[in-house]
């Protein structure tokens, strides 16, 4: 790594990803479409969101142009976990790849955030931060929102 910052993001994604695969891999299909609340998003939303911003955040700190489109991540239905957790590591893949290209310098590039309404500036450092805040209140909000549906889970079954 041509520098510390990408060495310590890439340790952060890792861990993202393996305490993703430890909340997600046994989940079954209707765990990852469930909702616990009204305007509250799925597992399987909060893993498209997870992926979108990861990715999005590398493409635009390299200078290419993001594939991301932000509003089909919300409309992620039945899809299942490995499948979810798939994405994820081509994601870190795509970090670990990418990341070792990257200085410094590439982060203080001005870039446009197709997600933005107006075109503002985006350095891609502000944007991998972005991505590490956003990486890191997931997993607490999975755990929660995990933790909802099996209290949810288990009475629907004992139900049955």
């Amino acid at each position: 790594m041509k520098h510390q910052l990408f060495a310590d993001y890439l340790e952060r994604l890792e861990g993202l990803q393996r305490r993703l695969h430890t909340d997600v891999q046994d989940l079954p299909a209707e765990a990852m479409d469930w909702l616990p609340g009204p305007a509250m998003n799925s597992v399987a939303v909060l893993l498209a969101h997870i992926t979108g911003v990861l990715h999005e955040g590398i493409d635009l700190a390299l200078g290419d142009p993001p594939g991301r489109v932000r509003a089909q991540e919300f409309q992620t239905r039945g899809v299942l976990s490995a499948a979810m957790l798939r994405r994820l590591d081509a994601v870190i893949d795509y970090a670990r790849g990418a990341l070792p290209r990257l200085g410094l310098a590439d982060l203080e590039q001005a870039r446009q955030d197709e997600d933005a309404v107006e075109a503002l500036r985006c350095a891609g450092v502000e944007r991998i931060r972005v991505g590490r805040f956003e990486a890191a209140k997931m997993p607490a909000r999975l755990r929660r929102h995990l933790a909802q549906h099996q209290h949810v889970g288990v009475e629907r079954h004992e139900a049955l």
